[in-house]
């Protein structure tokens, strides 16, 4: 996958509430969510992302996918 933010991106894992946790190009772990996925949170670590997503599901809901144009 191809962010515009952070480039080409590897999927390691989805958490099954839509948030995707991908891997970039240099090792670092980015956070996404299916209905916005040009917004990302950036983790350190796999662990890190992991804690990222919880803390995002229980702070609020994701932001709407932006409208091509």
């Amino acid at each position: 996958m191809k962010n515009r933010t952070y480039g080409e991106l590897c999927l390691v894992r989805s958490t099954g509430n839509g948030w995707l946790i991908y891997r970039d190009m240099v090792g670092r772990f980015v956070v996404l969510h299916t209905a916005a996925p040009e917004v990302g949170k950036p983790a350190a670590t796999l662990a890190g992302a992991y804690a990222e997503c919880r803390g995002l599901e229980r702070s609020k809901p994701p932001l709407p996918a932006e409208a091509p144009g």
